[in-house]
């Protein structure tokens, strides 16, 4: 009898066609939205801050669009729990 596969961790992701960042003049590996972790993490601070949004830098080119959706699945259980407790 066959043993069943393990689980193994979850593989890193893959980086674009051409493995590069998206933005010009970057020679790194893309890491996430097609552009690499320094630009990313840029990126994520200042949409944090509310200087720009996802949105308006995918309109504009400069990462690709989020392939899970539009609300992460924490956001979803943080709403039911609230839901059930009462509270804000």
């Amino acid at each position: 009898m066959a043993r069943p596969k393990r689980k193994t961790a979850k593989q890193p992701a893959k980086p674009r066609k051409n493995g590069k960042c998206l933005l010009h003049g970057c020679n790194r590996d893309a890491f996430a939205r097609g552009v690499c972790q320094a630009d990313y993490l840029a990126m994520h601070r200042a949409v944090q801050a509310g200087k720009t949004s996802w949105e308006q830098l995918v309109g504009e080119g400069l990462c690709l669009p989020d392939k899970r959706g539009s609300k992460p699945v924490a956001h979803k259980h943080l709403s039911t729990l609230t839901r059930k407790t009462g509270s804000r």
